[in-house]
């Protein structure tokens, strides 16, 4: 773990299959001949206050485009949503995907969705951190569908689930466009007491599905 000094960080291995970075700061990483590579996580502390060019961060994904599976924390994700404008890296060898969301993120998540277009399984992770607004917290719906939920997205796991308005608008979205979703599990907070489940639970269940072989699973 790098902390309070800046770095640049070389990675040249052309054997290696699993890289995880973890760090306080986002650093500027060059990476090289990694053809082997399937298994990324990302786990780098970026926030509104920090100085480092979040640019960095589609530069990052962009070297490491021949991952199947991605593991994004939510300080990549803020600086990815502060760096993208028109330009994305495509993702097309990604195969599973897992984000942590919060209050910053929800612009950009869409257009990660839509670079892999070959996505077959897809995690999102709540984060409990602070405390969200509704305003903050939700789904933004574009003008195009990300094809990977039309035509791959088998699973769908959604972590920290409160029962909360906006987290339902997000599930009604992912069952009305997962074409070929077989399973989507929903697992609620710790906290959530017997009465709010049976209310979370009967709010989902009368969702329109467009998979008709979609299961949904509460835990």
């Amino acid at each position: 773990m790098f902390t309070q000094a800046e770095y640049k960080v070389r990675i040249t291995a052309p054997s290696l299959e699993r890289l995880h970075i973890m760090s306080d700061i986002f650093e500027k990483f060059v990476v090289h001949d990694l053809n082997s590579l399937t298994d990324v996580i990302l786990d780098i502390v970026y926030g509104e206050w920090s100085r480092v060019d979040p640019n960095r961060s589609i530069q990052l994904l962009q070297q490491l485009n021949n991952t199947t599976s991605l593991i994004v924390s939510y300080g990549v994700l803020c600086a990815l949503d502060h760096a993208y404008h028109k330009w994305f890296p495509a993702l097309s060898h990604l195969q599973h995907l897992e984000v942590a969301v919060g209050a910053i993120g929800w612009a950009v998540l869409p257009v990660i969705l839509s670079s892999s277009v070959h996505l077959q399984s897809l995690v999102l992770q709540k984060q409990s951190r602070f405390e969200v607004t509704e305003e903050q917290f939700g789904w933004i719906q574009g003008d195009i569908v990300p094809n990977c939920l039309l035509e791959h997205v088998k699973k769908i796991e959604i972590k920290g689930v409160e029962g909360d308005e906006d987290e339902l608008i997000l599930v009604e979205y992912l069952l009305k466009y997962s074409s070929v979703l077989e399973v989507m599990v929903i697992c609620l907070k710790g906290s959530i007491s017997k009465p709010e489940r049976r209310d979370i639970e009967r709010s989902i269940v009368q969702v329109q599905r467009a998979s008709n072989r979609c299961k949904l699973e509460l835990v």
